[in-house]
């Protein structure tokens, strides 16, 4: 598993912000952090605490009061016994607030690097890439979407997993990336190859510009999975879609 880094930008709104990270070593030390930072009556945005029983890493977005002293806040913090360091820091640009550390969460993609796109940018790219390019964008859509599909289903089938568990992984990772709201594998025979897929509040249909099936770039990832894990070249079709009006869209191969 790999680390993936998510920036910090908000709008600050006239506020002293300052982002604070504290690394410490007993999870009890997280109260006490708590304490000393509503001693000098600063007012927490939001944390987050990442790590385990042995290893934390506290990440704080804090707005400080005018008479504040942030550097007579980190000594205190840095004083505590189980703090082992303290960063503190910000960069204002206009009227953001950017931080100068990094959330780190874990992906389950082993040793593969990982970015961050808003899924509107990916939308309006998709979308945008349909009208300019009319009906030749279904196909290049397709084929981008299956070798994401087939790259996903590699990455997450190492280790001998089971097809079905492969699946069930792969969509599970779609669904936590925001590709769409929830899923129902119907039937699926991975010696076949054979599928079938409810995809429910599917992102790509959102934006959806005619009444017939939309997720090109979807169906091209679930076929890139169905046919990485069948190790065999796996066609998907769409035969519903929220955007003819139906309640889900439904896949088959």
């Amino acid at each position: 598993m790999v680390m993936v880094n998510i920036p910090t930008i908000i709008e600050a709104k006239n506020l002293n912000i300052e982002f604070i990270e504290i690394v410490f070593s007993n999870t009890n030390t997280l109260s006490k952090i708590n304490s000393i930072l509503s001693t000098y009556d600063v007012k927490t945005i939001y944390y987050v605490v990442l790590g385990n029983y042995t290893h934390q890493k506290a990440f704080y977005v804090v707005s400080l009061s005018p008479l504040a002293d942030i550097r007579e806040i980190v000594r205190k913090l840095s004083g505590l016994k189980d703090v082992k360091e303290v960063n503190y820091g910000t960069k204002v640009i206009g009227n953001f607030a950017i931080s100068p550390f990094m959330v780190s969460i874990v992906s389950p993609l082993k040793n593969i690097e990982n970015v961050l796109m808003s899924r509107d940018f990916l939308l309006e790219a998709l979308w945008s890439l349909r009208k300019k390019w009319g009906l030749a964008s279904l196909v290049f859509l397709y084929h981008l979407g299956y070798n994401y599909g087939k790259e996903l289903a590699k990455a997450l089938s190492k280790d001998n997993v089971p097809a079905n568990v492969s699946l069930t992984l792969s969509l599970e990772f779609l669904r936590l990336s925001g590709f769409y709201k929830d899923y129902e594998a119907v039937t699926f025979n991975a010696n076949k190859g054979n599928l079938v897929l409810y995809i429910y509040g599917s992102v790509e249909c959102s934006k959806a510009y005619e009444r017939k099936p939309s997720s090109n770039f979807l169906r091209g990832i679930i076929g890139g999975i169905v046919s990485e894990i069948a190790k065999k070249d796996v066609t998907v079709y769409e035969i519903k879609c929220v955007s003819k009006g139906d309640n889900y869209c439904e896949f088959v191969s």
